[in-house]
Parts: C-alpha cells; sequence; structure tokens
C-alpha cells in the first residue's frame, strides 16, 4: 500500500507546535482539542518546554561571547506564577514592572538580587516595597524619581528602625534611536514617555551621586523597543551606552556595575508566509524577524571595543588577579588628542574601560526577554 506524505504546515515548531492525528493541533506533545474539552475555551496554553528552550537559547549565546551576561525575564509578558517559577528554575532573572508582579517574583523565590523594577510612574508604596526588599536595582526614569526613591529610603530606615543599605538605581536613558519596528513599539525616541534624555545625563548622575548613603547610582539602561528587526540599534543603544559612561566617569570618577540593554529578541510572527505578500515590506520585516541572540550580543561587544580604541587608548599587557576585577601592572594611556604623558584622570579611565571589558565580575548587561 503506498503512502502519502503530506508536508507539514508552515507554522509547525517541531515539538512545539504540530498537526498530528486527525489533524488536531499539539502543544509539546499535548492535544489542543482535549484541553479544551477539559478545561473549556477560551483557553491559553503555554508551553515549560518551550519556555526552557527560549531561555536556553539565550544562556548558550552568552557562551559563545564568553562574557558575564545576566538575562531578565521581563514579567509584564506572562506574570503567571507558574510561568515565574519555570524561569527562575531555568537560571534567569527577573525584570518586574509594577508592585504586584515584585511581589510574585519573591513569592516563587526570586531572590532580591535576582529583580530589577523598571516602568515609569511607580507609586510611592510600590518603592517603598522595592526598598525594602533590597533588590538588584530600581529603574530611575526621572530626575524627580531619584528623590522619590531617596524618600521611599528615608522612611523604611525610620519605620523599620533597621540599618537598611542606600537603594541602587539605574537611570534609564534616551538614546534617541530609531529601529524598523512599529512606530508604537519604539521606545528609544525622544517621543518617548520612558527615560531620561541625552541632555540631562550628567545633571541626573550630579543629583544621583548627592546622597551615597541613601542611593547607590550602580547603572545604566536604554530599551530600544520592542520587536527590532535589526542588529543596528542594539549595538548603537549600546554605543551610547558606553559614550555616557566614559563622560560620567570622566567628570565624577563615579564605576558603575552594569550595563543594561533592553528590547528583547523579536518573535517571529510570519513562519507561516502564504499570506504575508498582503501587508507592506516595513511589516513583514518586522513581523517575521528572526534574529539571532548572539549576533546582537556580539555586535554590542564589538561597538563597546571599538569606542575604546577610536577614544585613543593604548592598552598595555596586565596582570590579572583572579576572580577579582582589580588589576595590576604598568597603566600608561597616550590620548590621541594630547599627546605626552597622561594625567592620573585618564590612567584611571583606562582601568575602568579595561575593567568593563575585560573582568569577569562587574560587567552585567540585562536583556529582557518576552520570546514566548
Amino acid at each position: 500500500m503506498s503512502q502519502v506524505m503530506t508536508a507539514a504546515p508552515a507554522w509547525t515548531i517541531p515539538g512545539f507546535l504540530e498537526a498530528r492525528e486527525n489533524n488536531h493541533l499539539f502543544i509539546s506533545g499535548v492535544d489542543a482539542t482535549a484541553l479544551t474539552h477539559k478545561y473549556g475555551s477560551p483557553l491559553f496554553v503555554f508551553s515549560e518546554s518551550r519556555i526552557r528552550a527560549n531561555i536556553a537559547r539565550l544562556q548558550a549565546a552568552a557562551k559563545e561571547v564568553d562574557r558575564p551576561i545576566r538575562f531578565c525575564y521581563a514579567s509584564k509578558a506572562n506574570s503567571n506564577m507558574a510561568v515565574l517559577k519555570v524561569v527562575r528554575d531555568a537560571g534567569i532573572d527577573v525584570e518586574v514592572n509594577s508592585g504586584g508582579e515584585l511581589y510574585k517574583a519573591l513569592r516563587v523565590g526570586f531572590k532580591p538580587n535576582q529583580i530589577i523594577f523598571n516602568g515609569t510612574s511607580k507609586t510611592n508604596e510600590e518603592l517603598d516595597e522595592a526598598v525594602r526588599a533590597g533588590i538588584y536595582s530600581i529603574n530611575v526614569d526621572s530626575i524627580y524619581e531619584i528623590e522619590l526613591v531617596e524618600d521611599a529610603v528615608r522612611r523604611a530606615r525610620r519605620e523599620l528602625n533597621l540599618g537598611l543599605p542606600p537603594a541602587r538605581i539605574a537611570l534609564r536613558l534616551v538614546p534617541e534611536i530609531g529601529t524598523r519596528s512599529h512606530l508604537g513599539l519604539q521606545t528609544a525616541l525622544l517621543t518617548s514617555k520612558f527615560g531620561i534624555s541625552s541632555s540631562e545625563v550628567l545633571e541626573a548622575f550630579r543629583r544621583g551621586l548627592q546622597n551615597p548613603e541613601l542611593i547607590h547610582v550602580c547603572g545604566i539602561h536604554i530599551h530600544v523597543g520592542s520587536q527590532t528587526p535589526d542588529v543596528a540599534p542594539f549595538a548603537e543603544a549600546f554605543k551610547s551606552m558606553w559614550n555616557h559612561l566614559i563622560a560620567i566617569h570622566r567628570e565624577t570618577g563615579h564605576t558603575l556595575k552594569h550595563i543594561n540593554l533592553g528590547g528583547g529578541i523579536p518573535v517571529n510572527y510570519l513562519r507561516d508566509r502564504s499570506q504575508a505578500d498582503q501587508l507592506p515590506e516595513h511589516e513583514r520585516d518586522m513581523l517575521g524577524a528572526n534574529l539571532e541572540p548572539s549576533a546582537v550580543l556580539t555586535e554590542a561587544l564589538r561597538v563597546a571595543r571599538d569606542g575604546v580604541g577610536r577614544g585613543g587608548l593604548r592598552r598595555q599587557r596586565c596582570g590579572r588577579i583572579a576572580g577579582d576585577a582589580r588589576w595590576r601592572g604598568t597603566e600608561k594611556v597616550r590620548p590621541e588628542s594630547a599627546p605626552g604623558q597622561a594625567h592620573s584622570s585618564h590612567r584611571n579611565h583606562k582601568v575602568f574601560l579595561e575593567r568593563l571589558i575585560h573582568a569577569r565580575k562587574p560587567l552585567h548587561p540585562h536583556s529582557s526577554i518576552t520570546d514566548k
């Protein structure tokens, strides 16, 4: 008896979305029709194995670039407690956008140093909860919000009568970078409601460093927007952060602990392209984006290295103290624009840059992941 082989539908993702017996949809090996009979409809189904596979893909990309990178799951994508537990068990961190999401993250077992609080218009209650939990970082969207975080620390110390350490904050910057995503998804433009503009960056850092007993500026954050189909905007955002980072260190001597590059890897919604021609070309590119995480990370770090080179810094071989960010050996710099012996501030600047590029611990870029 001859058998007719039929091609799998274009939307098939082997092991995740497949058409099987009686042409039923199967989700990670489970009959979707049987699920609706059991639980009713409409029904939202999320695959634990698919979530773990997406996270493993990101972790593999981090190994390829061989740099200390932490990934944060954007819990606004889905803050279901079971999903959060899977994310935690898979070994990455979490970014929350509300007091409720913070409560859930702590409840499922994320440690405070695994949590970043992002988003605009945080209430005093939400800031109080974040400060008292001692989370890794609060992303601050305005100079005014710096004062709100300081007030939250004061309230906590007064009411709890504890030696609470300073709250850790990161400043969210607007890099003024456009993408080929939908205009409503672009968050790196001056028209965006998020972040601190380039003209306010130094003022924001000066303000953030005024009261070190209350807050510690530990990082900077840029979000390029969702569903970005190209690597270039991520690299340009990273370059923008490097430039700000260098300017800040030159003026203040302050060293940041992490760079938070947000936006996430886009989801390919056009695996089945049978009707794609009905969409405008730019929408096809956006909805059918298929970026490799390793390509994004590699290009971002390449831009950072090139930026250091163009800054006129000459590196010398240094001895590295294992497991630490300190360096030993002679540090010399010869800026292109000022031949001759470098000032001590330039020497410190070089040490600072080399720490960020080579040290195993201090640099922790984050990426909110929403790949489903």
